[in-house]
């Protein structure tokens, strides 16, 4: 590989952990990091931002009371009809144990327009998006 050449395989583990360790940052560093750049960037003497009336606390940054949310499960119909089936979200991802339910297809279907006025433009709107769709 060339610098700056994309490679398609995978990477491995000793890759990976090279590209972790240059791209993951911690909390602190990334606060210090933050906080230098507001410190240099001098906004109280910028001419600009005083000529907008803007003004940029750089004295501390903002805390804000949160929480961790709990992954969220996914809940569909399991194959067969056997009720519903739960999976657990993990790192974004979620291992589908089940099928997921097959709709019924749509027979008919129809678009209901609830504008003001009804001219040549809003019927090429609307026959525009029927088109978009099989018949």
């Amino acid at each position: 590989l060339v610098e700056w050449q994309r490679s398609l395989k995978p990477l491995d583990t000793t890759q990976r952990s090279l590209v972790s360790s240059k791209s993951i940052i911690s909390p602190q560093s990334r606060y210090d990091q933050i906080m230098n750049i507001v410190h240099n960037r001098e906004f109280d003497k910028d001419s600009y931002l005083k000529e907008l009336n803007i003004d940029v606390n750089t004295k501390e940054m903002l805390e804000i009371k949160a929480r961790v949310l709990s992954p969220p499960q996914v809940k569909y119909r399991a194959r067969q009809g056997r009720g519903d089936a739960i999976e657990q979200v993990d790192c974004g991802k979620w291992k589908i144990r089940n099928w997921f339910y097959t709709t019924p297809e749509i027979q008919r279907w129809g678009i209901i327009y609830l504008g003001d006025t009804y001219d040549d433009r809003v019927k090429y709107i609307l026959q525009s998006f029927k088109d978009q769709f099989p018949n």
